[in-house]
C-alpha cells in the first residue's frame, strides 16, 4: 500500500513525539484506543468514532444533513455502534452538526451525553443564523430525550473513559472579537498515556492567534476546516508538530487552491497527510506508548 511510502518520514519525527509510531498495522490490535475517520464521498463533512480500550464511544461531529441517513448511520452500524457515550460537536455548522438531526430522531440510538461550545445567543453574528437553528434544534431534542448538555471552554477537560482524557484549548468566547463560528470551534487535545491527538473543528486563522502555543504539541493533527481555507497556517502546524496530519476531505477539496496550499504547506514540513478521499475509513490506532494507522 502506498502508506509503506511514509513510514521513512513517520520514523523521524518519532524521537520528537511522546508516542513511537511503529508501523502500519495489517489487523487492528485488540485492546487498542482508536479513532476511525470516517470519509464522507464528495461531501465537506467531519465524522470521527473514539473507540476507548473499555469500548466507551464518542462522536466528535456528524457530518451534513443530507448525509446522516448514506454517511452517518452506516458508519454506525459498520461498526455495530448503538449507544453513544458521548457526542461532540465541535460547533453548529450544517457539516459538522447536521447528521446530529438524523441521528437523534433515529430510535435505534441513545446518546448519553452531548459536549459542545457555544457563543452566548445575544452575540450570534447575524451570518451565523444557520448555525442558531442547528443549536436550538439539536438542544430542544436533547432536552425531550433527557440528554445532558454540556457546554465547555478553554480550560475545561473532556474524559473519555480508560483514562483517556482532553484538554480543551480552545472554544467560544467573545474576549477575542471572533464572529464566525469557525472562529470559535471547539479545539481540544486527546490524550492517552504518551499519545496525543488535536482535535481542532474549523479553527480558523484567527482563532490559532487565541490559543497558547504551548499546549498544541500533539502526535496527530486533525487538520483544521478539512485541510482547506483560512486555517492550518505555517506557525499553527509547527507548534502543533505533528508526527502525521489528517483530515476528512473530499477529493475535490483537494484540486481546489485551497485545498492544494494546504498540500503543499505539509509537502514543505516534511509531514504525511493522510485525507479521507484517499484513504477511507482510516483507524488510528494506539496502546499510549505507540500509535499506527490501519485500514481494512
Amino acid at each position: 500500500m502506498k502508506l509503506f511510502a511514509f513510514i521513512t518520514a513517520i520514523l523521524g519525527f518519532a524521537a520528537l513525539r511522546g508516542a513511537e509510531f511503529t508501523s502500519w498495522s495489517q489487523t487492528l490490535p485488540a485492546g487498542v484506543l482508536q479513532i476511525h475517520q470516517i470519509d464522507n464521498p464528495e461531501q465537506i463533512g467531519d465524522i470521527y468514532i473514539v473507540i476507548t480500550p473499555d469500548q466507551k464511544i464518542s462522536l466528535i461531529d456528524t457530518g451534513v444533513v443530507s448525509t446522516g441517513e448514506t454517511v452517518l448511520i452506516p458508519a454506525l452500524e459498520k461498526r455495530n455502534i448503538t449507544h453513544i457515550d458521548q457526542l461532540i460537536i465541535s460547533h453548529f455548522h450544517s457539516d459538522h452538526a447536521g447528521g446530529a438531526v438524523t441521528l437523534l430522531a433515529d430510535p435505534k440510538f441513545t446518546v448519553g451525553k452531548i459536549i459542545c461550545t457555544y457563543p452566548p445567543e445575544n452575540e450570534i453574528a447575524p451570518g451565523e443564523a444557520n448555525s442558531l437553528r442547528f443549536y436550538r434544534t439539536m438542544k430542544m431534542m436533547a432536552a425531550r430525550k433527557n440528554i445532558p448538555w454540556i457546554q465547555v471552554v478553554a480550560g475545561d477537560k473532556i474524559s473519555f473513559g480508560s483514562g483517556i482524557i482532553a484538554d480543551v484549548v480552545g472554544g467560544a468566547t467573545s474576549k477575542y472579537g471572533i464572529k464566525d463560528h469557525n472562529g470559535q470551534s471547539l479545539v481540544f487535545k486527546l490524550i492517552y498515556k504518551k499519545f496525543t491527538m488535536l482535535f481542532t473543528g474549523d479553527c480558523s486563522f484567527a482563532q490559532e492567534k487565541t490559543m497558547n502555543s504551548a499546549l498544541l504539541r500533539a502526535d496527530v493533527l486533525k487538520s483544521p476546516h478539512h485541510g482547506g481555507a483560512g486555517s492550518g497556517s505555517e506557525k499553527f502546524v509547527k507548534d502543533v508538530a505533528p508526527a502525521i496530519v489528517v483530515a476528512t476531505q473530499p477529493e475535490w477539496l483537494a484540486r481546489d487552491p485551497r485545498g492544494i496550499r494546504v498540500e503543499k504547506m505539509l509537502k514543505k514540513l516534511k509531514i504525511p497527510y493522510f485525507r479521507s478521499w484517499e484513504y477511507p475509513d482510516l483507524v488510528i490506532f494506539s496502546d499510549g506508548t505507540s500509535f499506527g494507522l490501519w485500514q481494512k
